[in-house]
């Protein structure tokens, strides 16, 4: 089995595009609850008075200070959720939400990213049938971005039609002149 001359290996080519939707959505996913936080302390931290601000931003550098103090605060103004470990509930439901704005996000993606594959296969198909109709002038185009065994499928597939077809053109022209000199010897 020979290694294609140009372009991208099929197996590579749909890893790649794997690997980039799953590492993006988790990308997209930590980002997402990165600004969520972000934009909860921005606000939480401004809400404060200046002498509890001070305090706690002191205490954020260095919470063993006085970490009694330090959950104390953080249990008043985030709220006592969000200092305990077993309270996962806005967790669970900024992921949720993530999950049914980014999913669909995904699957469009995915879709997109498949299409030169998809397309590809269904220029050869449509190409194939036609020839199976034995229109053999029939070829399938080349789709810009498909993966090289793909384009080579493609070139094969238009050297096998384009083969056909002169051999077909042989056999009618041998036909015409057998039958011509049957009718005169």
């Amino acid at each position: 089995m020979g290694k294609p001359e140009k372009g991208v290996s099929l197996w590579h080519w749909i890893t790649v595009r794997i690997l980039l939707v799953a590492i993006g959505t988790l990308a997209l996913i930590a980002g997402c609850m990165w600004s969520w936080y972000t934009y909860l302390n921005f606000f939480v931290v401004r809400s404060m008075p200046d002498a509890v601000r001070k305090e706690f931003l002191a205490l954020v550098k260095n919470p063993e200070s006085n970490l009694q103090r330090f959950h104390g605060i953080v249990d008043e103004w985030y709220g006592v959720d969000f200092s305990s470990p077993f309270s996962f509930a806005i967790d669970w439901k900024l992921l949720t939400l993530y999950a049914c704005v980014i999913v669909p996000f995904i699957i469009i993606l995915g879709l997109y990213t498949a299409r030169p594959l998809s397309e590809q296969f269904t220029r050869l198909a449509m190409a194939a049938r036609a020839v199976s109709r034995g229109k053999f002038t029939a070829r399938a185009g080349l789709t810009k971005n498909a993966p090289a065994e793909l384009i080579k499928l493609t070139t094969d597939f238009n050297t096998m039609t384009g083969r056909l077809s002169a051999f077909d053109r042989e056999l009618k022209t041998s036909h015409a002149a057998m039958a011509h000199e049957l009718r005169a010897p």
